[in-house]
Parts: C-alpha cells; sequence; structure tokens
C-alpha cells in the first residue's frame, strides 16, 4: 500500500475515488531554480514538484516537511529575509507561515499541515510548490545571499484512508533548490530613465525676464522626461539639481526663498516637494552645514 519510501497508516473515511494510492514519481520543476527573492515582494516561487499519482488511487496531500538552508546567508536568521513561506497545488494556496516558523529551534526544518482540497486524481500529476515572500527592509549586508530548499517529505491519504508519508520518491528527501534575496531595485529589474525634452526654447541658454521689484513665479528653466523600465511602479522619494550663478555672489540673490529655496518638481502640471539647499556642487557635499549659500548649490 506504501511506496518504497513511504510509511504510514489506515484509518477513517475517505471520498477519494480508488483503492490502495501512492506518489509514483515527483520531479522537480525545472524553470525553478535559482529564483530571486525581491525586497517586499509577494509569494515568489522558488521550488516546485511535479508530483505523478498512481492509476490506483486519487491521493490528496495532507502536509509538506520542508528544510531550508541558509547557504552563502552568513549568521542572518531565515526571518531577517522572509516574511512568509505558502504552499500551494495548482495555484491553490493551501498553507502559508510567518518567516520565523522556521528557525535556529527547528534548524529551519519544520511541517507544515496543509488545508483539505489538494487532491491529485489517480494516474493524474499535480505541481506543488513553495513561495517565499521577502521582508521589506531587507538589510545591506543581506542582499544577494542565498538560501536552499528541500521537500523532505510529502503526506498524503488514498481512497482506502491510509495516511502515507513519502520521503524518497523521485527528488523528494533528496534534491534542493537554490534562490537568492535580492534588493528591490535587482529582482523588480527596477531603472529610472532621465532624458532632456525635445524643448530647446527652455533646455537651451536663453534670457529670462524678470520682474525689477518683485518675485517672477512659474519659470520652467529644465524640460524633462522620467522613464520607469522594470517590472515595478517607482515612487520618486527625493530629486536633486544643481544650481550655480556667475554674476551674483550667492544662489539665493537669484532664486526666491532665501534659504528654503522656492524650485519646485512639476510632473504632468502637479507641484510636488519641498526644495531645501544641499551643500556645493564641486564637492557634491550632500548637507549644506556652513548655512551660506553660495553661488554653488545642490537643490533637493
Amino acid at each position: 500500500m506504501c511506496g518504497d519510501g513511504g510509511t504510514g497508516t489506515t484509518g477513517g473515511t475517505t471520498d477519494l475515488e480508488g483503492g490502495a494510492g501512492s506518489i509514483e514519481d515527483a520531479d522537480f520543476v525545472a524553470n525553478l531554480s535559482n529564483e530571486e527573492v525581491g525586497e517586499d515582494a509577494d509569494d515568489v516561487e522558488v521550488a516546485g514538484l511535479d508530483i505523478d499519482a498512481d492509476e490506483g488511487s486519487d491521493i490528496e496531500l495532507t502536509a509538506v516537511r520542508l528544510d531550508f538552508d541558509k547557504g552563502a546567508a552568513g549568521n542572518a536568521d531565515f526571518e531577517d529575509y522572509a516574511k512568509d513561506v505558502s504552499v500551494l497545488l495548482d495555484g491553490e494556496e493551501l498553507a502559508r507561515v510567518d518567516g520565523d516558523a522556521f528557525n535556529d529551534d527547528n534548524n529551519y526544518d519544520r511541517t507544515l499541515s496543509l488545508d483539505s482540497g489538494g487532491v491529485i486524481k489517480a494516474g493524474d500529476t499535480g505541481r506543488l510548490v513553495v513561495a517565499v515572500s521577502g521582508v521589506s527592509n531587507l538589510d545591506s549586508d543581506d542582499v544577494t545571499d542565498t538560501w536552499t530548499v528541500i521537500f523532505e517529505s510529502v503526506r498524503f491519504r488514498d481512497a482506502q484512508g491510509a495516511s502515507v508519508s513519502e520521503t524518497s520518491a523521485g527528488d523528494i528527501g533528496t534534491e534542493t533548490r537554490t534562490f537568492s534575496f535580492e534588493s528591490f531595485a535587482t529582482s523588480a529589474d527596477s531603472v529610472l530613465k532621465i532624458q532632456l525634452a525635445n524643448n530647446d526654447a527652455i533646455n537651451k541658454a536663453h534670457m529670462i525676464n524678470v520682474d525689477t521689484s518683485g518675485t517672477t513665479d512659474g519659470v520652467v528653466v529644465l524640460d524633462f522626461t522620467l522613464e520607469a523600465e522594470g517590472d515595478s511602479d517607482l515612487e520618486i522619494k527625493e530629486f536633486g539639481a544643481s544650481t550655480t550663478v556667475t554674476v551674483e555672489s550667492h544662489v539665493d540673490d537669484v532664486i526666491a526663498g532665501g534659504t528654503s529655496p522656492a524650485v519646485y518638481l512639476v510632473i504632468d502640471g502637479e507641484r510636488y516637494g519641498n526644495a531645501v539647499y544641499g551643500g556645493d556642487v564641486v564637492s557634491a557635499v550632500t548637507e549644506d552645514t556652513d548655512g551660506d549659500v553660495g553661488t554653488s548649490e545642490l537643490v533637493f
């Protein structure tokens, strides 16, 4: 009744069809290998098994034992990388636990009980997948670290009510899959491209007429496009621009606002941000420590 690597018990009732059942084979999903789990990414599939039920019976998967290993992950714990771990059969989620369910106390090795309904019909194949979600604040020292995962055992029941733990069919208990944890930008393949717009009237050197007694508002000094490439939307958190004057002694002799420059980023007609001076352009200082606005300043 049990496969070569299966142990189990018999009893109880079942709504499965057939007689005695077993896992005939279990092969790793070839294209789930060396996957990248991005920072704050949800449900990244890192390993999978194509499980073949033999002709004798439908089988219902009831538990899976997973063993994660640090690989090249240094001294950090799994929860420092993974927010949670989920298990799916043919795309249907059967289990989800927090990342700290795998820890030093259990050597990152744990059995996950599966929700009912994970049925593979007699003679059919079901795809069992492990997915990992990344934490939102991955430490820079942990970026690119690798872990491995192995399906140590898969427990199922058949139409006779037998509960069997399979530990050696196919790739169960023998093969591992490696995956890494990556920064958000790397995993999403994100690139922000900046390009001057085709607007010579603004982007080429020209004269700006200003009021001799008051401020002149809304002067466009640079026209450019921002293009997000990759698999994710991008949010602009900070934007810097250099300003240099050649006639006056200080940038704020030309730009209104004193030490809080009236410089704004306008995207599709909507104004964003409150600017501050951030140091001199030559040394690319990111903080204006002397409090003096010079002839060359970074504006953030």
